[in-house]
């Protein structure tokens, strides 16, 4: 097992030859170029390809932390829409743009469905 934090290394012991001496150990090219054949008809590919170090970071913004989702909720008493935001329980704007989205790809009855009846219908 190795240690790969891409910040501990500096001028004389340069990330690049810390890793060219374990490929060089491993049996690989030093540079951390092979020759890759294609897995389509087996020829050797003409490019060099490079194996490096690749270092993954968590981002602060998850995907699973933003998303939203409604059915039916909270409406507004004056407008008997539904109210706006994720604290509250709100459903997300579908704007003029996504409505002629949708209508351009033949969703008629979504529209109807998600804009009348589940929105602010009223008897």
């Amino acid at each position: 097992v190795y240690d790969a934090t891409p910040f501990r290394f500096n001028e004389k012991d340069s990330a690049i030859n810390y890793f060219g001496r374990l490929l060089e150990a491993g049996g690989y090219n030093y540079f951390g170029t092979e020759r890759m054949y294609s897995g389509v008809d087996g020829r050797e590919m003409t490019a060099d390809i490079f194996y490096g170090v690749i270092h993954y970071q968590r981002l602060r913004h998850m995907v699973s932390d933003k998303w939203q989702v409604r059915t039916t909720g909270v409406v507004d008493a004056l407008t008997r829409q539904p109210v706006k935001g994720r604290r509250r329980g709100g459903g997300v704007r579908l704007g003029e743009m996504e409505r002629d989205a949708l209508l351009s790809h033949g969703a008629a009855f979504l529209l109807q469905d998600r804009l009348f009846h589940c929105s602010d219908k009223t008897e």
